[in-house]
């Protein structure tokens, strides 16, 4: 009679990483997410400057437009204060229509000069003044408000309730 054969099972070791191994890996995926993480901030900075200028173009739309609808003069002012811009909305308010003074990140300037305070006036026939451009800036990105261009309507479309379009 035969004896069973055995069969011996060899497990190989397996070869643990070396410290330096290990800190390339870190480098490398360290430069990586520095990478994508420095695009994703100058990504947030553009958007978020997109949406103050959007907040800016919309205050001012509706100050025009309210000024017409209220038939009451308004104002906005961007005023400078402790290096900061903010625009502020006067005029005479219907207590349900309140304006928070918005503070801007951003540089504002006319005609490619900056001041302390740059007012705009809203009057109820639909003038607006001045007519001038406003640009606003924020670390390399500039948005310049046209405003004659920013108030053109599309045809048909009606200034308030009460008021047709104002014809040039």
């Amino acid at each position: 009679m035969q004896t069973p054969k055995t069969t011996k099972i060899v497990f190989k070791k397996k070869k643990a990483f070396t410290l330096l191994e290990l800190l390339v890996a870190i480098v490398l995926i360290s430069v990586v997410a520095g990478a994508v993480g420095w695009r994703m901030y100058a990504g947030i900075e553009k958007k978020r400057f997109q949406a103050e200028v959007e907040r800016v173009k919309f205050q001012i739309v509706a100050c025009q437009r309210l000024a017409i609808a209220t038939q009451s003069d308004w104002q906005g002012v961007f005023k400078l204060k402790n290096r900061q811009y903010s625009f502020e909305v006067s005029g005479d308010m219907p207590s349900r229509v309140a304006f928070t003074p918005q503070v801007l990140h951003s540089t504002v300037s006319v005609n490619g000069r900056n001041a302390d305070e740059i007012v705009i006036d809203f009057y109820s026939s639909g003038v607006v003044l001045p007519t001038k451009s406003i640009c606003l800036s924020y670390k390399g990105h500039r948005q310049v408000l046209d405003l004659i261009h920013l108030f053109e309507r599309e045809e048909g479309q009606k200034e308030g309730p009460a008021y047709p379009t104002l014809k040039k």
